[in-house]
C-alpha cells in the first residue's frame, strides 16, 4: 500500500529575496511486498528529485517563483505506483508570492530569420528587450496539447495586433515566437507579458510576405542541407546539379492551408509556380516549396553550373525578395 507524508506543502517567496528551501516527500510501503513509484508534477515552477524510486524513499520538492505573478499559486504533485493500493497519492502544493517583478521593455522586433524589420502570418518573429523573462526556456515535446503550438511559456505570452503568438524561446532579453494568422498588414502593436506585468507597446510591420533565409556563419551563408542531411558549408560545399535543402521563414500560406496554430505533421506545400530561386544570378529549379514545421520553409532547389567560390542566393515570391548579402558555397 503506497503511503505518502505530509500531503500538503506551503510555501512563501518575496520578489528580489531567496527562493524558498525544498521540502521532502516521505514516500512509504504501508503493507508487504516491493513498490516502485514515480512522481510528476505538470506546473513549470515546481521541480522534483527524484522522479522515480522504491519505498520506503523520499523526494526533494522545489519551487521557482520565477514568472509567475503575485499571489497564491497551487498545484498538485501525483505519486503513482500500479497496481498498489492507494494509488495514485497527491500532494497539494501552496505557492504565495508576493511583490512583482518589473516589467517587460521591448527594444526592438524582427524577422526572425533576417532580423530585418518586418514579417507575416506564420512568420519566426523576435523580439529583443530587457526583463522580458525572469527564466531561459525552450518549448518541449509536453507544450504541445492536442497538437496546438503554446500561446504562453513558463509564464510568459506575447500578443501582435493583440492576437496571441506562439511561444517558443522565452529569455531575460530575447523571446522568439511565430506570428498568428492575422490578416491585418501595416503597424501593429507588439507587447510581452510575463508575471502578470504587461511591457511597453512597440510598434513593428506587417504584411502578406517577409521572406528571409535562416543562416549560418554568423548571417553570411544560408541554412541549408545536403540529402544526405549534412550541413552546407564552407567545409561542405555544394556542388553544381545537386540538390540541396533552403530553409526559410515568410513565405506565407500554403495550399492547402495550414493553420498556424497546429503542428505541422506533414510537408505541406506553397502555391504552385509561386516561389523563385536564383543562385549566384542563375535561376534553379525548385522541386519542392512548402512547410516542412511550424514557421519553417523547405526548398529542394538544383544548384546551377556555377564557378567556385560563394554564390549569392535569392528568393522571391509575389516580387518580394529575401534578404541580400547571404550566399552559398559552391565546390565543383
Amino acid at each position: 500500500m503506497l503511503a505518502v507524508s505530509p500531503t500538503a506543502l506551503t510555501f512563501n517567496y518575496t520578489f528580489g529575496g531567496a527562493l524558498p528551501a525544498s521540502q521532502t516527500v516521505s514516500i512509504a510501503n504501508a503493507g508487504s511486498g516491493a513498490l516502485a513509484w514515480t512522481a510528476s508534477d505538470s506546473d513549470f515552477w515546481v521541480s522534483l528529485s527524484p522522479a522515480s524510486g522504491a519505498a520506503p524513499g523520499s523526494l526533494a520538492v522545489s519551487v521557482n517563483p520565477a514568472n509567475l505573478a503575485a499571489g497564491t499559486h497551487t498545484s498538485t504533485l501525483q505519486i503513482t505506483s500500479p497496481g498498489t493500493a492507494g494509488s495514485p497519492a497527491t500532494v497539494a502544493i501552496t505557492l504565495a508570492v508576493q511583490g512583482t517583478q518589473p516589467a517587460g521593455n521591448i527594444m526592438a522586433v524582427g524577422n526572425g530569420a533576417s532580423f530585418q524589420p518586418g514579417f507575416a502570418s506564420a512568420t519566426w518573429v523576435t523580439i529583443f528587450g530587457t526583463n522580458l523573462s525572469q527564466r531561459t526556456q525552450a518549448w518541449q515535446a509536453a507544450d504541445f496539447v492536442d497538437g496546438m503550438l503554446p500561446t504562453s511559456l513558463d509564464g510568459v505570452s506575447v500578443t501582435i495586433d493583440g492576437v496571441a503568438a506562439y511561444v517558443e524561446y522565452i529569455s531575460p532579453t530575447q523571446i522568439n515566437v511565430l506570428a498568428p494568422d492575422d490578416s491585418k498588414a501595416g503597424s501593429v502593436q507588439v507587447q510581452v507579458t510575463a508575471a502578470g506585468q504587461t511591457s511597453n507597446s512597440l510598434t513593428a510591420q506587417k504584411q502578406q510576405y517577409a521572406p528571409a533565409f535562416f543562416t549560418i556563419d554568423g548571417g553570411t551563408y544560408v541554412a541549408a542541407r545536403h540529402l544526405n542531411g549534412t550541413l552546407v558549408s564552407a567545409a561542405q560545399p555544394a556542388a553544381p546539379g545537386e540538390v540541396i535543402e533552403l530553409y526559410a521563414t515568410g513565405f506565407g500560406p500554403t495550399n492547402p492551408p495550414h493553420p498556424t496554430a497546429e503542428l505541422v505533421t506533414s510537408a505541406v506545400p506553397l502555391p504552385a509556380n509561386s516561389v523563385q530561386v536564383a543562385v549566384g544570378g542563375i535561376a534553379a529549379a525548385v522541386g519542392f516549396a512548402g512547410l516542412t514545421e511550424s514557421g519553417l520553409y523547405q526548398f529542394n532547389v538544383t544548384m546551377p553550373s556555377l564557378p567556385n567560390g560563394d554564390a549569392a542566393v535569392v528568393a522571391d515570391i509575389d516580387n518580394v525578395p529575401t534578404q541580400a548579402g547571404v550566399s552559398i558555397p559552391i565546390q565543383q
